[in-house]
């Protein structure tokens, strides 16, 4: 094994690195981008600051270094399902909701950048899960063995939300958050209107807000949907947003199916906040690595849905029966 060429078996640990002591190669170092010059000077100044680290491997091999064969993924993922068993759980609440919500309590610990917030107890960890109603679906629970089963547990969950045609929905969603949003995203809105936003007697527009869109971008989309055969409502009149336009009542023709616009669109800019305040939805479905910061969300169903492409979507919210 350890002469092995296999690049999977390698592992390489960087313990500590000696920055410059020279305020002036610190700032080339710092260069975003660096000239011939600038290389040169970095490369002289760590050739004459060269220090060898000097080990007895003999030693180090012999009397400090001790391999140890852990459990595999599937042996440790029983054991934690076991112990949290042992706490009072179903197997089934375990399987579904507590180990996977634990999975995305910790690792959004441990990406915190201060140490006391990376700092939890059993107490604290047990009572946040004994609360949790709904299935982390996050990129961390991505990697689970049963992620298909977890996903199918989360469209279950939304299904009595989605099957109430008249609840008011907006959505979050992040444009860098899902793969190939730009060719996906028309075809998956015509898919959503044709689903929830196609009888006028019955169902109300849906809102979307696309965070990290930009104006361009924005209005693209626009125009790829009227293309559809998809009237938006998105507030801009000339240069400016206004919010009134935004949040009018659609005219409505029962008779002929009609509705003056299906959809609300919009990027995502300081409005928002006052629209959500006023406006408050029944379910805020965000699919993005991260809530958007500074949004009063009491009294509303939010859905959080931490996702990259736009099959799982389609799947969690029933716009199709197989993923």
């Amino acid at each position: 094994m350890l002469d092995t060429e296999d690049i999977n078996l390698i592992s390489k640990y960087i313990v500590y690195i000696m920055p410059p002591d020279d305020p002036q190669i610190q700032q080339i170092a710092d260069k975003k981008r660096k000239t011939k010059e600038d290389k040169e000077l970095l490369k002289k100044y760590y050739s004459n600051h060269n220090r060898q680290c000097k080990i007895d491997l003999d030693d180090f091999i012999n009397n400090k270094f001790e391999l140890i064969i852990g459990e595999s993924f599937e042996e440790l993922e029983n054991s934690i399902i076991s112990d949290f068993q042992s706490e009072g759980f179903s197997k089934e609440d375990v399987c579904d909701l507590i180990y996977p919500n634990a999975i995305n309590l910790i690792s959004k610990l441990s990406i915190k950048s201060a140490d006391p917030e990376r700092i939890t107890s059993k107490e604290q960890l047990m009572q946040q899960l004994q609360n949790t109603k709904k299935t982390a679906i996050t990129r961390w629970t991505k990697e689970l063995s049963n992620y298909k089963t977890l996903l199918k547990k989360r469209q279950s969950q939304l299904s009595n939300g989605l099957n109430n045609n008249m609840r008011k929905r907006y959505f979050f969603i992040d444009a860098n958050a899902i793969e190939d949003f730009s060719e996906e995203i028309v075809i998956f809105l015509k898919e959503f209107v044709d689903t929830y936003c196609h009888k006028p007697k019955l169902q109300n527009p849906a809102l979307f807000c696309f965070m990290n869109l930009t104006h361009e971008e924005f209005k693209e989309i626009v125009s790829r949907l009227y293309s559809k055969g998809i009237e938006v409502e998105t507030g801009i009149k000339g240069n400016r947003f206004f919010k009134d336009a935004f949040l009018r009542t659609p005219k409505r023709n029962t008779l002929d199916n009609w509705m003056q616009f299906r959809l609300r669109v919009c990027i995502e800019n300081d409005a928002m906040k006052d629209i959500l305040q006023e406006d408050k939805p029944d379910d805020l479905f965000i699919i993005s690595k991260n809530c958007p910061a500074g949004y009063d969300l009491t009294d509303i169903n939010v859905e959080f849905i931490d996702i990259n492409n736009f099959n799982e979507l389609r799947y969690l919210l029933k716009l199709v029966k197989e993923i």
